[in-house]
């Protein structure tokens, strides 16, 4: 990027830092170690067919009843839906991600089942191919090819791919039901931050 102002190294910088930051987020919604790698299609497959009894003794499962575990059971698996993988791979926080194709991102998808558009990334005026293409799949990545998880899966997603942190059944088990996952304090109607 030697052809870009310093302004615009620091844009880049900072949309790269948001994009990470949102992407693969782990710290408020930890649901422990992963002892092994679940390919995604395993993945669907386990929680399509979970049970609340599979669950129910785990330490830290807070769902109310069998109808929220079904919600929060749907919810996860109509978010994959139409979502193409095309590998995954565990951080070092033993986060788990999916590369997903970015335009079939959860985030684009429409309730009538049709895809977004992606926005055009701004233009800042660069001057070489090389810099544009890095700046369309999102400037540095923290990902390098070659680079492996401890289950020796590449720890990449190939251009075209995003990374995706992977939403859990576990994660969501953690709270008495899914609007209370989705609630920003997890209380459901509370508005008011949370008592320190």
């Amino acid at each position: 990027m030697k052809n870009l102002s310093n302004k615009s190294k620091r844009s880049c910088g900072y949309i790269a830092l948001v994009l990470v930051a949102i992407c693969l987020s782990s710290a408020v919604y930890s649901a422990g170690e992963i002892r092994e790698f679940v390919a995604y299609g395993q993945f669907i497959t386990a929680t399509r067919s979970a049970q609340l009894n599979d669950f129910i003794n785990q330490p830290g499962i807070q769902v109310s009843n069998a109808r929220e575990f079904e919600r929060m059971k749907n919810h996860i698996v109509a978010h994959y839906e139409g979502v193409e993988i095309n590998n995954s791979f565990v951080r070092d926080d033993y986060t788990m991600v999916d590369c997903v194709a970015i335009n079939t991102q959860p985030s684009l998808r429409r309730n009538d089942g049709s895809y977004a558009q992606i926005a055009s990334p701004p233009g800042l005026l660069l001057q070489e191919n090389e810099d544009r293409e890095a700046l369309r799949n999102g400037g540095d990545n923290m990902l390098s090819v070659g680079e492996q998880d401890a289950f020796g899966n590449e720890k990449y997603c190939r251009p075209g791919f995003i990374p995706l942190r992977r939403l859990r059944l576990e994660e969501l088990l953690q709270f008495e039901t899914l609007d209370a996952f989705f609630n920003k304090y997890g209380e459901r109607g509370g508005s008011s931050f949370p008592n320190s």
